[in-house]
């Protein structure tokens, strides 16, 4: 008769320790998986961060691209225009040398400038005065020699001028060489930066695919971190949620207990 009510103190002793020992083993798992979820909800929010903030600074790098772009091609614009300018001015330069260089061998020739279009006055004012005193048609030998003499000086002077004119073309056309190779240089050099500026766009863009498919990647998987997180910790709530009659129950003994143990 005393054997039944021992085995029954056992047992509850048993089941007593044995409970206790897993409900503490199943608060450190718990506690185990609360952390595990936390530090990889952080590592993804830390990818998520920085992944976001790799974005905008390629995006950033995208404008700054975009800009120097298109001012280069406002540049290469106007490297063109001034190009053609400068072609259609030298255009003029050769059409203008080439009809002076027409006329100044022509007068080499022999061909008279009056002929050729171009007023020359071969006859100073003393001699206009000595012809207009001899009967018409009848000039004195010193006379012709005055007019020979005018008439050279004038057609010196004429030469000259065609000359002067001509070195003024040549100088001119040097200038304006020189202004189209300093351009097609730029233009060469814009040329050669465009093209960087295009491929450096083109590594920006691929860049940015990149980050963004990874950031897609990390959200999904960041997503299913925080609903099977949700889940545990809504499981736990769930079932650490003691009806009213059990929390009676468990705070009546522990007042019980701690009454006796201030008594002793």
């Amino acid at each position: 008769m005393k054997t039944e009510p021992s085995i029954q103190k056992s047992t509850v002793n048993l089941e007593n320790r044995n409970l206790r020992e897993r409900s503490s083993r199943s608060a450190r798992e718990y506690l185990r998986m609360v952390q595990t979820f936390n530090r990889a909800l952080m590592v993804k929010e830390t990818a998520r961060i920085s992944l976001r903030k790799k974005t905008r600074i390629l995006l950033g790098r995208i404008s700054e691209n975009i800009k120097a772009y298109e001012t280069l091609l406002k540049n290469l614009n106007v490297y063109q225009k001034s190009k053609k300018q400068i072609e259609q001015t030298l255009q003029e330069f050769l059409e203008r040398e080439e009809w002076l260089k027409e006329k100044y061998e022509k007068l080499l020739s022999g061909v008279s400038p009056e002929a050729l279009g171009i007023s020359i006055s071969s006859l100073d004012s003393s001699s206009e005065e000595a012809s207009g005193n001899e009967p018409q048609g009848i000039q004195s030998s010193l006379e012709l020699s005055n007019r020979r003499k005018g008439y050279l000086e004038q057609l010196n002077v004429l030469f000259s001028k065609l000359e002067t004119e001509l070195g003024r073309i040549e100088e001119l056309k040097r200038e304006m060489n020189q202004a189209r190779s300093e351009i097609e240089e730029k233009s060469r050099n814009a040329g050669e930066q465009k093209s960087r500026l295009e491929e450096n766009h083109h590594q920006l863009m691929n860049q940015v695919k990149e980050i963004e498919i990874k950031l897609e990647r990390s959200l999904k998987e960041e997503g299913l971190l925080l609903k099977e997180f949700d889940n545990l910790v809504k499981t736990v709530d769930n079932n650490v949620e003691t009806k009213e009659k059990m929390h009676d129950i468990l705070f009546t003994h522990l007042s019980k207990s701690q009454s006796k143990n201030s008594r002793k």
